[in-house]
């Protein structure tokens, strides 16, 4: 065999051996990814399944607490029914829809409803305890509000 055949020979066991390892390193970088990625699944598949349980009608109790810069006659007492399913809240034969942008305010604390034909929004803090109504200048009333069970 002569010099530059060993040379070849050499340079080839050295090619195929860089091969051999950037395969198995591929096999593990892959085996990882599908781990990660059955983590996700297994991580959507919870969430489906609580949020599904969340999407049940909430029902509210709400009593006026304070109005700010606001004029108008507004009920001491108030019910609130919250259809998370159809992304709409009620009250006082108003209808209010989510548009789809809810959790959009305050790291995910509040929900925004729009009534049609209306200058009034409402929101509600995702931990039930407020219910707002505001005006496009800056007016508010703040109601309490108690989850019915």
């Amino acid at each position: 065999m002569s010099f530059y055949q060993k040379i070849i020979n050499i340079c080839l066991a050295i090619i195929v051996t860089l091969l051999i390892y950037m395969v198995e390193t591929l096999e593990d970088k892959v085996r990882v990814l599908e781990e990660i990625l059955q983590q996700s699944e297994n991580t959507f598949e919870d969430y489906q399944m609580n949020t599904s349980a969340d999407l049940e009608d909430i029902y509210l109790n709400c009593t006026i607490a304070n109005a700010i810069n606001i004029e108008g006659l507004f009920d001491e007492f108030i019910e609130i029914n919250l259809s998370r399913k159809n992304d709409k809240l009620s009250f006082n034969n108003i209808i209010a829809n989510g548009n789809g942008m809810n959790y959009y305010l305050s790291n995910e604390n509040d929900y925004m409803y729009w009534a049609k034909d209306s200058d009034l929004s409402y929101m509600l803090n995702n931990t039930f305890d407020e219910f707002h109504i505001h005006n496009q200048e800056n007016g508010m009333v703040v109601y309490k509000c108690i989850k019915n069970s």
